[in-house]
């Protein structure tokens, strides 16, 4: 009777419910996770890689201003931008795909496109060569610029970015850029930096920095690691598919769908040692009133009806206690 009392019945169904409760989660942000190991493994990740596509989207960049400088030409500056970022910028290629109203039969072929990275682009279009980047660039290439106070007047003092075109080695145009944080990927990194876990992100866009990233979503200093060149590449074996690898979590859905998918196993993860605390003071509870029990020689007198509800009682409290953790 003693042993009836102290075997918890719930021993092998938090798990179960907890990984229930989980899947239909998840499943519902387009994600799935494999088992509990699956759960324990992703309880021990601190950073996750992103794209910086899946933190600004077509809409969270905005064209704030272009400056045209001497013998240049407004469209020309805007065909030449459009054509390097259709192909060398995810962040932007939406902006100004939308400033040509998504008429991609203009766009120019731009030749030897080349990423310089943390810099921008150079490349050769309409055969003239081409540079599309920040300050450190033009500096490299020789190229001539205004002085600091004018970029400080149209960046409002480091608010918004600029990147600047050079064609044929002169200053063409200067391009101001803002970026703003989208309201779904703000919960999303809300969630993250609650679970300290940090953020590796691939960009393209030399003008936005691991700075530029926490200011839009204003996130704490060095929780953002923006990735460029050499370091990418490195990373880059690691993130090839391959048919035989480990897998903790399938997500389809982008930030929303792997950030709810992490939400949903540290919460199962929480609930089944919530629910295995309660367990754990069931048995020892049910110890001292077997003892009791046996001091007051009355042990005999227990029946198995007695021993159900006991179980009944504490199995009931132990998996309520575990839903409403996970679901808290």
């Amino acid at each position: 009777a003693i042993l009836c009392l102290g075997a918890p019945l719930t021993a092998t169904l938090l798990a179960g419910l907890a990984s229930l409760r989980m899947e239909r989660t998840a499943g519902a942000v387009g994600a799935v996770i494999p088992g509990w190991d699956a759960v324990e493994e992703l309880g021990g990740i601190d950073t996750i890689h992103l794209n910086a596509s899946e933190l600004f989207t077509p809409e969270s960049a905005q064209l704030k201003d272009i400056r045209i400088f001497k013998g240049g030409r407004i469209d020309k500056a805007i065909l030449y931008a459009a054509s390097t970022f259709n192909q060398g910028c995810d962040t932007l290629r939406g902006l100004f795909r939308e400033i040509i109203e998504n008429r991609t039969d203009i766009l120019l072929p731009v030749k030897d496109l080349e990423r310089r990275p943390g810099l921008g682009f150079a490349g050769w279009c309409d055969n003239n060569p081409i540079l599309i980047g920040t300050r450190a660039l033009m500096e490299q290439e020789g190229v001539t610029l205004p002085e600091k106070d004018y970029e400080d007047r149209h960046t409002q003092f480091g608010e918004y970015q600029l990147l600047y075109l050079a064609v044929s080695g002169s200053l063409y145009a200067m391009f101001v850029i803002r970026y703003v944080g989208g309201k779904n990927a703000a919960r999303c990194l809300n969630t993250l930096q609650r679970e300290n876990i940090r953020l590796m992100v691939s960009c393209q866009d030399p003008s936005l920095t691991a700075d530029k990233i926490e200011a839009a979503y204003h996130l704490p200093q060095g929780m953002v690691t923006v990735l460029r060149g050499e370091q990418d590449a490195a990373l880059a074996p690691w993130l090839t598919y391959t048919a035989d690898a480990d897998c903790c979590m399938i997500h389809l859905k982008g930030l929303v769908s792997l950030v709810g998918g992490l939400r949903a196993a540290e919460r199962a993860q929480t609930g089944e040692l919530f629910g295995t605390a309660i367990q754990k003071a069931s048995v020892w509870f049910s110890v001292v009133v077997g003892l009791l029990l046996v001091y007051a020689g009355s042990i005999g007198t227990l029946s198995l009806a007695v021993v159900l509800m006991y179980q009944a009682a504490w199995s009931a409290l132990g998996i309520a206690a575990a839903a409403m953790k996970q679901n808290a």
